[in-house]
């Protein structure tokens, strides 16, 4: 299994992304600055600290771990944790938490929210969470996280530091409320969901599953099941603008070696910008 208190880390200038995924066996991603978690694997230490969890879909390898987590913050008295799911979801998830809370003969305390796609929800501070489209086998959606600020009007663009603050002092608002999509965060998908939430490709760090990257699987295999080939990947990066790509999700049939090559190889342009977030299973084995 994971290796879980060592999750793999990708730093940037203001948060990081930590954590671990491999298909079928587990995929838990975090941004321990902002304290939010995507997908929750089997219920992993590292996971355990943060306040927000955003659900792709219930798959077991992206949320088996949704009762241990909230037992677990139960017992050790921490926040109770919010879980933002899939419509649809959130019943069949509350009546696995009554069985659970029953058994262990402890009372959970958490909150499920459903978040149809496309609705903006204020997590804390001037973090907000969206809901986009995928595609998968079962309900399913991904999620951006965007950072409010504010933006110069664009009227007043080309004045000086001195005009506009000259401005601001006669009462003139020259600022508008700006929203900033940081960090997407795909879960299990086919590549239509560029095409389903377009909007995505601006987002400045894209994490997205590329399953399989060659002809042991080929791409009808992955459309099957509901997620990407690289083959299905490669003709489209460049219509995606994130400063940031982090590839998750990768078969544990391929090494990690593997997919450096590949990228190296067939996408030279491309390979700055594009991050393996962990070790694939079949290198710890």
């Amino acid at each position: 299994m994971f290796d879980s208190l060592s999750p793999h880390t990708i730093q940037f200038k203001d948060y990081s992304i930590k954590g671990v995924s491999t298909a079928g066996i587990g995929t838990c991603v975090t941004i321990p600055e902002w304290k939010l978690c995507f997908d929750v694997a089997q219920g992993l230490p590292f996971a355990f600290p943060m306040n927000y969890f955003f659900i792709s879909h219930l798959h077991q390898d992206h949320a088996s771990g949704i009762p241990y987590i909230i037992s677990q913050k139960a017992m050790q008295g921490h926040k109770p944790p919010c879980f933002f799911v899939p419509p649809g979801t959130s019943e069949p998830l509350a009546q696995i938490m009554n069985i659970w809370s029953k058994e262990e003969g402890h009372a959970y305390d958490f909150e499920l929210k459903e978040l149809p796609v496309g609705q903006r929800e204020p997590v804390y501070g001037n973090l907000y969470v969206e809901s986009f489209k995928t595609k998968h086998r079962v309900k399913s959606q991904g999620y951006v996280i965007y950072q409010k600020g504010k933006k110069l009007n664009p009227k007043y663009e080309g004045l000086s530091e001195s005009e506009i603050l000259k401005l601001k002092r006669s009462g003139q608002v020259v600022d508008l409320e700006h929203f900033a999509p940081r960090v997407a965060f795909t879960g299990d998908t086919q590549i239509e969901f560029l095409d389903l939430s377009p909007h995505i490709r601006e987002v400045e760090t894209l994490i997205m599953e590329i399953t399989y990257i060659d002809e042991k699987k080929p791409v009808e295999a992955a459309r099957k099941w509901g997620h990407i080939h690289f083959s299905e990947f490669k003709p489209r990066v460049s219509e995606i603008k994130s400063k940031n790509i982090i590839w998750i999700h990768l078969s544990a049939r391929y090494s990690r070696a593997q997919a450096q090559e590949l990228i190296d190889r067939e996408l030279s342009n491309e390979k700055e910008r594009i991050h393996i977030l962990v070790k694939p299973l079949a290198e710890r084995l």
